[in-house]
């Protein structure tokens, strides 16, 4: 594509393999936006069987259990009533997770595996590290922020998981002004 040098804006799972970018070809990025970065201190093997896989059964009743799983887990990020975008947002991952069947954990334990904490430390691009206040990761902004030098930190008041959904001009503003920022 030619593209030399991006910024890079990295949600959840998708903030693991942007630290892993800029850590591992900071010439490539010029800015870096870290939104709920997954980091387990001592909790990893407890995260794992939360997100298990679900075997399909004759009843049909994995279907439920995905959304219960689904659902519960990101219940703090809720804000109610569910608005229509945040109904299909919660139904994708259901979707996905169904999709996957018995190779979900498979994501997850790489992810849950991968040594964000060590990565962080050479990451050298300007880096925004964010999060929803409601989010289900928000207590990582500060240890990951606390390992980049110089990143900033934002938490999104009553922000959550969705926020991409909730407010896209909200966290885009946010994100616009981080990009705009003269370098230090």
């Amino acid at each position: 594509m030619g593209i030399e040098r991006a910024s890079i804006f990295a949600h959840h799972t998708g903030a693991s393999f942007g630290c892993e970018i800029a850590a591992a070809h900071p010439e490539m990025v010029d800015r870096l936006i870290l939104n709920g970065t997954p980091y387990w201190e001592n909790a990893v093997e407890e995260f794992l069987n939360h997100v298990q896989g679900l075997p399909v059964k004759e009843d049909g009743s994995h279907l439920m259990e995905a959304w219960d799983l689904i659902s519960e887990r990101l219940e703090p990020s809720f804000h109610k009533p569910l608005s229509k975008d945040m109904l299909e947002a919660l139904s994708n991952e259901v979707i996905y997770k169904l999709m996957s069947g018995e190779r979900f954990i498979e994501a997850y334990t790489a992810i849950s595996y991968y040594d964000v904490m060590s990565r962080l430390p050479l990451i050298q691009a300007p880096t925004l590290v964010m999060s929803g206040e409601q989010d289900i990761l928000r207590y990582t902004v500060e240890p990951v922020a606390a390992k980049i030098a110089g990143a900033r930190q934002y938490v999104c008041p009553g922000g959550s998981y969705f926020m991409t959904y909730e407010d896209p001009e909200g966290l885009a503003q946010v994100i616009l002004e981080f990009l705009d920022e003269a370098d230090d």
